[in-house]
């Protein structure tokens, strides 16, 4: 891949007020996450690498992968003010069990910038 070529697109964007953010690798992350160290610090210099080169604003994952952001990226990603966007499929924001404050406090906790949960639609989707 011509990452030149990504970055200078990604810049533009960016330039244009969009945010980009990372996909983090699902599988990759929990594949890693079941190995442990030497796995999780590989996948992890790999990330941070990935980010770096192409000048990414943001990182995006699933919640279950918030041990790996935790410990793994964390530091990194302060450092050069990158972004976190998270989604919980397991939180339904219309569910009146579900606790406003406490997701507030994991937002923060978790240094979000958004998290993504479900919400009742009237399109079943």
């Amino acid at each position: 891949m011509d990452t030149d070529a990504v970055s200078r697109a990604i810049a533009l964007i960016s330039a244009a007020g969009f945010k980009n953010g990372y996909y983090l690798p699902l599988e990759r992350i929990q594949e890693a996450m079941a190995d442990g160290g030497p796995a999780l610090d590989k996948l992890a210099t790999e990330v941070k690498q990935i980010v770096v080169r192409g000048r990414f604003d943001a990182v995006t994952y699933d919640a279950s992968l918030h041990p790996f952001v935790q410990s793994r990226l964390a530091r990194f990603l302060d450092e050069r003010g990158i972004e976190r966007f998270s989604w919980d499929l397991e939180v339904d924001a219309g569910d009146p069990q579900t606790d406003a404050a406490a997701l507030r406090r994991k937002v923060s906790a978790w240094k979000l910038s958004g998290l993504l949960v479900r919400f009742p639609s009237d399109f079943g989707i």
